[in-house]
This record gives structure tokens, C-alpha cells and sequence, in this order.
């Protein structure tokens, strides 16, 4: 306790310009209330919404922060105003269904959740897999079909970094499958009665129509780029202005000193966090 007091006093100082790196995604040995520990005491000795401080998240997979950005979540998809979507409520609710069977059917997109055997289970308490992915993993050898899924240098998009840069990228070289992971997507929506927008312009505008802070990506130019904020988009400080609630005041978070059991039970590890428990802890646990 009296190092952690003696830490916010440092942070605390005025003069002091203070960045909080935080990997958000590993399950290593990590808490994860860690992020909101150390938001909450940014938050105190106000070093967030000033220039030149605040937090950094780092995530496992390139456009990772893109996904949490556009709610891909049970979470995220019932609070869009547009969503219109039946099933679990919440993460959860998703993971205690993945555990007894009820998903029948899955669609993995780029993930390798057979990686480990905690996470091997869910696959085999479906009734059909389907993957969609751009190299061999242990999942695809489990999956019923397999879809090509094009690596970003054959694709068309946009890749949202943790300091907020929203950055439009164009292919590199042409693709080898006859199409497109859009276009993939699309027929599959299509399938089962649901409208895709079709285009990449018509997923930028839909995305712009559903997330203010991702406004400018609907008029993006190839490889552009710009800097989503909050209330405007463009703001290179985030909550200067204010935080993200009506009365635009801060939120601390109550912090629960154990690990998630959501990130436990559907959060898919990283090829690093894969060798550490698969090599590593083994040798550590014999020595």
C-alpha cells in the first residue's frame, strides 16, 4: 500500500506528463481488473482528458481495437441502435451457452480457439463448424467447412491503432481465391435473410452511421487517415472536453481482485500466451 501511495503522488504531480501502457489481452498471470486499476488512478490524479498523458491499450491482434470500437460483443450489438439480434445478452450468457451445447453452429473468423484444450471443448460441443481463415490451424482441422479467408496485404480496409488512428490500406498484391472475405460474408448474410451493404463504401457508411466517433471513415480517401475522439472526431486528446456520458464526467470503475471469468471462458489466447502455457510453464513446473 505505501508504494502504490507513493506512485499516485509521483503521478499526481502537476508538472508530470504520465502514459500507462496496458496488454489488455493476455491471460498470463494477469488480473484482469489491472486496466481498470490503473484507469481509475490516472482518473484521480487527472491525467486523463489532458494532453500528454493518458492510456495506451495494446491488443494481441492488429485490428483488434477496431472490433471493440464497432461493438462486437453481445454487449456491443445490443446497445447499437441499429442491431436487430437474437441470442445471448451478454458475454456471459455467450460463454455459459458455448460450455452446455446450446450454439449448435459456429462461424470462426480468424481465431484459433482450438489452440488450447480449455477452449478445444466448445468446438466439440457444436454440431457444425464452419472457419473461415487464411493458413492452417488446429481449428480448421476440426471445422466441417472450410472458407478462404485473404491476408491484409490482398485485402481492402481500414485498421484502427491503440493511440486512436483510424488508417484506410489498399492491396498489395491480388488475391488468390475467387473472392473476397466480403464477399463471402455477404452470401452467407444473404442466406439467412440478412441485408449486407455489399461494398466496402457501403460498410464505411454504415459503420459511420452507427458509431459518431467513425464518422470521417464513410468519406475516407485510399490510404487515408484520421483520428476518432470524442464528442468530435479529430480530437488527438481524448476527453478534453469531457468523458463519454451525459453529464461528461468521469466514471471510476469498483475493482474486483480476481480474474475474469469471462475472459476465462470465450477469450481466445494469443500464439505467445500458446507457448508459454504449451512450453514454458511445463519447464517451470518441473524445476
Amino acid at each position: 500500500l505505501e508504494m502504490v501511495v507513493k506512485l499516485a503522488r509521483l503521478i499526481a504531480e502537476p508538472q508530470a506528463k504520465v502514459v500507462v501502457i496496458c496488454q489488455r489481452d493476455s491471460l498470463l498471470d494477469r488480473s484482469s481488473e489491472l486496466v481498470d486499476a490503473a484507469t481509475n488512478l490516472l482518473l484521480l490524479a487527472g491525467k486523463i482528458g489532458t494532453e500528454g498523458s493518458g492510456l495506451l491499450l495494446s491488443r494481441s491482434h492488429c485490428n483488434a481495437q477496431g472490433l471493440i470500437d464497432l461493438g462486437i460483443s453481445p454487449e456491443g450489438c445490443r446497445a447499437s441502435k441499429t442491431a436487430d439480434l437474437t441470442g445471448a445478452n451478454t458475454s456471459a450468457e455467450l460463454a455459459t451457452w458455448l460450455e452446455q451445447g446450446k450454439c449448435k453452429g459456429l462461424l470462426i473468423v480468424g481465431e484459433d480457439p482450438a489452440a488450447l484444450k480449455t477452449y478445444s471443448k466448445l468446438l466439440r460441443n457444436a454440431e457444425f463448424v464452419a472457419v473461415m481463415e487464411t493458413l492452417a490451424t488446429r481449428t480448421t482441422a476440426k471445422a466441417h467447412v472450410l472458407l478462404p479467408l485473404a491476408p491484409l496485404a490482398e485485402t481492402s480496409g481500414s485498421v484502427t491503432s491503440m493511440d486512436r488512428t483510424v488508417r484506410a490500406f489498399e492491396p498489395a498484391f491480388a488475391g488468390r481465391a475467387e473472392k473476397t472475405g466480403l464477399e463471402i460474408l455477404e452470401l452467407l448474410a444473404n442466406k439467412i435473410g440478412l441485408s449486407a451493404p455489399g461494398s466496402l463504401p457501403g460498410i464505411r457508411k454504415a459503420i459511420a452511421a452507427a458509431q459518431p466517433s467513425y464518422a470521417p471513415l464513410a468519406i475516407l480517401k485510399p490510404n487515408g487517415s484520421f483520428v476518432w475522439g470524442d464528442p468530435q472526431p479529430g480530437n488527438e486528446t481524448l476527453y478534453l472536453q469531457g468523458f463519454a456520458h451525459a453529464d461528461r464526467k468521469a466514471r471510476l470503475t469498483e475493482i474486483q481482485a480476481k480474474p475474469s471469468a469471462i475472459q476465462k471462458a470465450i477469450a481466445c489466447p494469443t500464439a505467445i500466451d500458446r507457448a508459454f502455457e504449451e512450453n514454458i510453464r511445463p519447464q517451470i513446473a518441473r524445476s
